[in-house]
């Protein structure tokens, strides 16, 4: 399981990146200025891992639908298991996000002009037959497999028997359910109004839209980045002591880092031998020579 959320990280820092970057500089300029190539490139990266994020939770759904419904069973997520399921959702990316560069639709720089994807715009039958399977095996498919298996875990959580003493191992893999549907629900809702305009656009209705409901849907989809780093600190607690444990560390190198100055100092001044500072490098040593240098002027 550690290996499929480090793909959701790697997709989310993947998009903050160099996809965000891009978008920044297109905004501050008030329109794309990276032509065409970089154009197409941009639109087939985001869409790549775009569609890798939904494959992940959807696999993730499954997952947690497996482990909630047979608890006893010997179906355990190995890493090579794991392995697999990743490598599968970037075939299954890979095979939606490719056929615009071979011809059926193609990438195009989107209304707002600061970022470019798949052609929404054209209401050719080529184009609208791409739209319609990229909504359907893209979206529609991977949501209603998602809206299944949780909807099938709350039935199971609800039915079975309440206990007041549960194992640490089940409540680990509670946490982990609350944490992954939390994920799901956080990307659904800054994907789903993208998705619906991108097809309502795709189907010839785009005079029924305002300017705002256009771009907003766009900019709000990439928000999504910026949810899963802010489920994790506060639904998974290794995270959160890995956090702590961090800073803890920051906070005493910075605290003793005068005092070994200070020591340091006086050593020097007073003659005395110190013996951590006996072994030091001469790269350290030239450091605090310099520093005493400065000290006496």
């Amino acid at each position: 399981m550690n290996l499929i959320l480090l793909n959701m990280s790697v997709c989310d820092m993947t998009i903050s990146v160099t996809g965000t970057p891009l978008t920044f500089v297109a905004a501050v300029y008030r329109r794309w200025i990276f032509g065409d190539l970089v154009c197409e490139v941009y639109g087939f990266a985001m869409s790549v891992v775009g569609m890798t994020q939904i494959g992940t939770l959807t696999a993730i759904a499954v997952e947690r639908y497996i482990i909630m419904s047979k608890p006893y069973s010997s179906t355990r997520m190995t890493p090579k298991r794991s392995g697999l399921i990743i490598a599968c959702t970037w075939f299954y990316s890979l095979g939606l996000c490719l056929p615009p560069l071979f011809g059926w639709s193609h990438y195009i720089l989107e209304p707002p002009g600061i970022g470019c994807s798949v052609d929404w715009l054209s209401t050719t039958k080529n184009n609208v037959s791409y739209i319609i399977y990229l909504f359907t095996v893209g979206f529609a498919i991977p949501v209603s497999v998602m809206v299944f298996c949780y909807s099938h875990i709350i039935w199971k959580v609800r039915k079975a028997p309440r206990r007041t003493g549960k194992s640490h191992a089940e409540r680990a893999e509670q946490r982990l359910t609350l944490m992954v549907a939390t994920m799901i629900i956080s990307t659904l809702t800054a994907w789903t109004p993208y998705a619906v305009v991108s097809l309502i656009m795709a189907l010839g209705f785009s005079h029924v839209l305002g300017p705002l409901s256009t771009v907003s849907p766009a900019i709000f989809a990439k928000s999504s980045v910026v949810y899963n780093p802010i489920v994790y600190f506060f639904l998974n607690p290794q995270i959160q002591k890995a956090m702590m444990n961090c800073s803890k560390c920051y906070q005493t190198n910075i605290a003793s880092q005068p005092q070994q100055e200070i020591s340091l100092v006086t050593n020097n001044l007073t003659g005395r031998w110190n013996p951590t500072t006996e072994n030091q490098s001469p790269l350290r040593s030239e450091q605090n020579a310099s520093f005493l240098k400065r000290s006496n002027q």
